[in-house]
C-alpha cells in the first residue's frame, strides 16, 4: 500500500500543491482445489457380482479411488424381495480450478455368478452429485482504509486508489530562515485495519530560500572654502553685446591680498538603494558609516523593502546626510540587515568637491601692484530668460584693500543680449471634388410596322442624354509651414493653424519635430477641413519662448478635382446627327 507524493522546492511566499495517493492492492489466489466424497455401491440381486468403478468431474478430472471390494456377493432374499449387499468407494479429485460443477461415478458389471435356481441380466449403472464448493479463506477479504491527516475514512474490499490534493507554502516571515534557508517535512500514514494492519508512509520536502536584500549606495562629498581678496580692481571691456549662446572675454585687472577660510560646511551625502528580490516584503534597518568614524543620519521613506512584481524587485531609496568635522574620510559604508539572511553591506569611495566663494589668487603687497583675471560672460541659451527678444545682466566686482588703509573699488560688465525671433512662412492650396456621370438612352416609337408592298410607315426615334452632377465635396485646404530659426540655440514652438471661414476651421499640423535646431529650418505640413470653399486666408501662428508669436498668411488658391466630364458630343450616324 504505498503512499507518494513531489519535493517541492521554491521562494518566501510561494505555494505548491501536492497529492497524496494511497494505492490499496488487493491480493487474491485461489489454490488447493479439491473434491472428495463417499460412493456407496449395492448388489440387489441373488448374484455374485464383480465390477468396476471409475469417477470424473465435469471438467474431465478424473477422480482418485479407493473401494473396499470389488466384489459383492448375492443379496439375501427376505419374502418376496432381497436383502442387498454394499460396499463404499472414497475418492478424491484435484481440479485445476472450481468450474467442475457435477460429480459423475460409473459402475461397470465384469463379472456375475447367480445363485441356483436364479438367472438373468445385470448390468452396472452410474449415480452423480453436484459439487459443492467450500472456501477455505487465509487473509481478509476487507478492511478500513484510514488517512487521519485528511480524517478520511473507507471500508474497501478491492484494489482501490485514493487521492488527496494538499498546498504547502514557504513562509512568508523573514525570521523563519536562517542563511536564507527554511525548509520542513511533511509525513503522511496511511493505514489499513480490520484485522489487516498494514500501513504505508509518504513525505513532501519543502526547501526554501529567501533572497537577501541588494544593497548599493553613492557617497558625495562638500565642503565651502571662502577666498576673499582686497583688490584694486578694473575691467576691460566693460560691455558686450551678442546673440544668444554668444560668449564674451573680459579681463579684471586686480591688486590683492588672500583671505583663504575653510574648509566648512563639511557634509557626506548620498543615497542607498535597497532592492528585495524575494516573492514577501521584508523589513530591515540601516546603519551608514565613514571611515573616519562618522555615522550618518539616514532617512528612509519606509523601512519595509516591497515585495518582487511579475520578476521586477522591489526597491526602497533612502538617503543620508554625515557632518565628519574633516574631510578625511575616503569611504562610506552601509549595512542592512533584515531578518532571515546576513546583514548586507555596500561602501562607496567619498568623492569631495569644494564650492569655492571667491577667486584662487593671493599676493601680499608692499607697493603698486597690477594683477590681470581674465573672465567670461554667456548670453543664456535659455529662450525663457528672454523677453520680446532681448536679455541683459550686470556683473559688479569690488576690489578693497585694508589692513587699516579701508580703501575698495569697482568696476562693472554689462551684457546685453539677443534671440532673433523664428521666421514663419506659408502656402495655402484648396481644392475640393466633383463628379460628372451620363446616362445615354435611345428609344423608337412605334418599334414595328406591318403592311403589303409599296406602304410607307413613320417611326420617330428619341434620343436622352442625361447629366448627373455631384459636388462640390471634399474640401480640403493644404500646404506647407516653413519655420527658420536664425538664432545659434534650439527654439522650442508651438504651431495653431486656421482658416478665416465662419467656422474658424483649424488645421492638423504634423511637424518633424517641436524643437529647430540651431540655425536651421524646418517645414511642417498641415490639412485643414472646411465644410465649403468660404475661406479665403490660411493663418498660421507659431510661439517660442522668448519672442513674441509669429505671423505667417496666404490667400486660398481654390481648386476643383473633376471626375468625369462636363460635355461630350452627341452623334447620331444614321441622321449625320453631331
Amino acid at each position: 500500500m504505498p503512499a507518494t507524493t513531489a519535493p517541492s522546492s521554491g521562494t518566501a511566499g510561494d505555494s505548491f500543491d501536492s497529492t497524496w495517493t494511497v494505492d490499496v492492492v488487493k491480493t487474491e489466489t485461489e489454490s488447493n482445489f479439491g473434491v472428495s466424497g463417499l460412493i456407496t455401491i449395492e448388489n440387489p440381486a441373488p448374484a455374485t457380482v464383480t465390477f468396476t468403478v471409475a469417477d470424473m468431474l465435469d471438467d474431465g478430472t478424473d477422480a482418485v479411488l479407493d473401494c473396499e471390494a470389488t466384489t459383492l456377493g448375492p443379496a439375501t432374499p427376505d419374502g418376496d424381495t432381497f436383502v442387498p449387499t454394499s460396499t463404499t468407494c472414497t475418492y478424491s479429485a484435484s481440479p485445476a480450478d472450481r468450474t467442475a460443477t457435477l460429480n459423475t461415478v460409473t459402475v461397470a458389471v465384469t463379472n456375475v455368478a447367480w445363485e441356483s435356481g436364479y438367472t438373468g441380466t445385470l448390468v452396472g449403472g452410474e449415480g452423480t452429485a453436484d459439487v459443492v464448493w467450500i472456501e477455505t479463506l487465509t487473509g481478509y477479504d476487507s478492511g478500513t482504509l484510514l488517512d487521519d491527516r485528511f480524517e478520511y475514512s473507507e471500508t474497501v474490499s478491492g484494489s482501490t486508489t485514493v487521492t488527496f490534493d494538499e498546498t504547502f507554502e514557504c513562509s512568508s516571515d523573514g525570521s523563519a530562515y536562517t542563511n536564507g534557508a527554511y525548509g520542513y517535512t511533511e509525513t503522511n500514514t496511511a493505514v489499513l485495519n480490520g484485522n489487516i494492519d498494514l500501513e504505508a508512509s509518504a513525505t513532501v520536502e519543502v526547501d526554501c530560500t529567501l533572497p537577501s536584500l541588494d544593497v548599493s549606495k553613492t557617497a558625495d562629498g562638500t565642503y565651502d572654502r571662502t577666498v576673499t581678496w582686497d583688490l584694486e580692481k578694473t575691467v576691460d571691456d566693460d560691455a558686450h553685446s551678442g546673440l544668444a549662446g554668444d560668449s564674451f572675454d573680459s579681463t579684471w585687472t586686480v591688486t590683492a591680498t588672500k583671505t583663504d577660510t575653510g574648509p566648512t560646511n563639511i557634509a557626506v551625502t548620498g543615497e542607498i538603494t535597497i532592492t528585495n528580490a524575494a516573492n514577501v516584503p521584508q523589513t530591515f534597518t540601516v546603519e551608514d558609516v565613514l571611515d573616519d568614524g562618522t555615522v550618518a543620519n539616514v532617512t528612509c521613506p519606509t523601512t519595509t523593502a516591497p515585495a518582487a512584481v511579475d520578476g521586477t524587485p522591489g526597491e526602497v531609496v533612502c538617503s543620508y546626510t554625515a557632518a565628519p568635522s574633516s574631510i578625511d574620510a575616503e569611504l562610506n559604508t552601509v549595512t542592512v540587515t533584515a531578518p532571515g539572511n546576513p546583514a548586507q553591506t555596500a561602501d562607496d569611495p567619498v568623492e569631495w568637491s569644494e564650492t569655492l566663494t571667491g577667486y584662487e589668487y593671493s599676493e601680499l603687497i608692499s607697493g603698486t601692484t597690477t594683477v590681470d583675471f581674465p573672465d567670461t560672460f554667456t548670453c543664456s541659451a535659455d529662450a525663457a530668460d528672454y523677453t520680446d527678444g532681448t536679455y541683459s545682466y550686470e556683473v559688479e566686482n569690488v576690489a578693497v584693500l585694508n589692513g587699516n588703509i579701508d580703501l575698495q573699488d569697482s568696476a562693472t560688465v554689462t551684457v546685453d543680449c539677443a534671440l532673433p525671433a523664428l521666421e514663419v512662412d506659408k502656402t495655402a492650396a484648396g481644392q475640393w471634388d466633383r463628379t460628372v456621370t451620363w446616362d445615354l438612352e435611345k428609344t423608337v416609337a412605334p418599334g414595328s410596322h406591318s403592311g403589303t408592298a409599296g406602304d410607307e410607315f413613320e417611326s420617330i426615334w428619341t434620343v436622352s442624354a442625361t447629366k448627373t452632377d455631384t459636388g462640390p465635396q471634399n474640401y480640403r485646404v493644404e500646404g506647407t509651414i516653413s519655420i527658420v530659426n536664425p538664432a545659434p540655440i534650439d527654439q522650442t514652438f508651438v504651431v495653431n493653424d486656421v482658416l478665416d471661414d465662419a467656422a474658424a476651421t483649424a488645421a492638423v499640423v504634423t511637424c518633424p519635430s517641436d524643437t529647430v535646431v540651431a540655425n536651421s529650418s524646418m517645414e511642417c505640413t498641415y490639412v485643414a477641413t472646411p465644410g465649403d470653399a468660404s475661406a479665403q486666408i490660411n493663418t498660421v501662428t507659431v510661439s517660442a519662448p522668448g519672442n513674441p508669436a509669429q505671423v505667417a498668411t496666404d490667400p486660398i488658391e481654390w481648386s476643383e478635382n473633376l471626375t468625369g466630364y462636363d460635355e461630350g458630343t452627341l452623334i447620331d450616324e444614321r441622321f449625320a446627327y453631331s
